[in-house]
Formats: structure tokens, C-alpha cells, sequence
């Protein structure tokens, strides 16, 4: 989608290169990925990415609200109910799929981290394999929070969330009454939360 990086790739593609990237990620994976992963990248334009992030963030507010908590939890039964249930979750991504006008129209939702690590290595496999150079600065500094735009490391930042050790700037905000301390970080879309 963006028409000079894609020119440049395609020009350099070799399948070498390809059969290189499919050794990176077996080696990096330590077993043989039996999915297929793409030839190529995708090469998205910032505006797009900065739209699907927004997008992202507003359907996220829209289930965060007292009430649609409410209607949502009558929805499960009693036996798949867990005690001591946070008030928000830990980890929550909107997934966009794009329509042939290169609209992002949603997926999913959903609130387990499935790709969390493997999209930061997929990205590094694609970067090495096919000399792509370091790539955007979003790409080398991580996740930005979608509060304060401050930068994040991706790896710092899962590590805090789920274990609490792992330095990563965070950002307090009030949100409908409560007292929330986010550690949002943002990549097209998905945040990582901790309250």
C-alpha cells in the first residue's frame, strides 16, 4: 500500500531471501512454524495504522462502560464465571481485516495476548531476512501510549503487565469515577492495560 517501499521489495525479492526468512523463524521459534507466513510484508501507511489505532481505542472504550459491563456479564453462565475477576482486562487487541477499498473493517476482539511476542519477531525475521534495515522509528522504539505518545519497549512493557518487573512508562487516568494506572501500549490498535 505504500508504492515505493513495495517496488523496492519486489525488486529485491529473491526466493533465497524467502527460504532465509522461513529458516529465521523455525530457528527463532525452535521448531518448524507449520503455518504459512507471507512471502512479503506489509507495507501500510501511517495514516492508516493511525486510523485503525483510533478505531481501535474507541470500540475498546465502548466495552469498558459500566453498563455494557453489565448487559455482557449476564451473557455467561454462573459455572464459567471467574472469582476475583479484574475490572478491566489485562490485554485487549482489536484485529482489522481491510476491505477493497483498503477500509479497515473489525474482526475480533479479544482479550488474550496470542501474538504479543510473535508479531515483534515475525517483523525481525522479515527485517533481516530481506535486508529491510531497521525500519520506522515506531518499529525500533516499540509501542507508544495511546495517552501520552511516550515511547515504550514492547518486551518491557508485556513483562510489567504480567509480572510487574519490567520497567515501562505508564500513565494514570480517570476514567468514569475509577482509579485506572494504564500501561497502555499501542500498536494498531491493541493496548496492553493494568490496573
Amino acid at each position: 500500500m505504500v508504492p515505493n517501499l513495495r517496488r523496492r521489495f519486489n525488486a529485491a525479492f529473491t526466493p533465497e531471501k524467502y527460504r532465509r526468512f522461513l529458516e529465521l523463524l523455525d530457528a527463532g521459534s525452535g521448531t518448524h512454524v507449520k503455518f504459512r507466513n507471507s512471502e512479503t510484508p506489509c507495507f501500510f501507511p501511517r495514516a492508516l495504522i493511525d486510523q485503525m489505532a483510533r478505531d481501535g481505542v474507541d470500540l475498546i472504550e465502548q466495552l469498558m462502560t459500566p453498563e455494557y459491563l453489565a448487559r455482557s456479564e449476564e451473557t455467561i453462565p454462573a459455572k464459567y464465571r471467574v472469582p476475583n475477576e479484574d475490572t478491566r482486562p489485562l490485554f485487549i487487541q482489536v484485529d482489522f481485516g481491510l476491505n477493497a477499498q483498503n477500509e479497515p473493517k473489525l474482526v475480533e476482539i479479544q482479550g488474550f495476548p496470542s501474538l504479543y511476542a510473535y508479531q515483534p519477531f515475525l517483523a525481525d525475521c522479515y527485517r533481516r531476512a530481506y535486508d529491510l534495515g531497521p525500519g520506522p522509528p515506531a518499529l525500533r522504539c516499540g509501542w507508544r501510549s495511546i495517552h501520552s505518545h511516550k515511547k515504550l519497549c514492547p518486551i518491557s512493557c508485556l513483562l510489567r503487565s504480567i509480572w510487574a518487573f519490567a520497567p515501562c512508562a505508564s500513565q494514570r487516568s480517570k476514567s468514569a469515577g475509577d482509579d485506572f494506572s494504564t500501561t497502555a501500549c499501542r500498536s494498531s490498535g491493541s493496548i496492553i492495560g493494568r490496573s
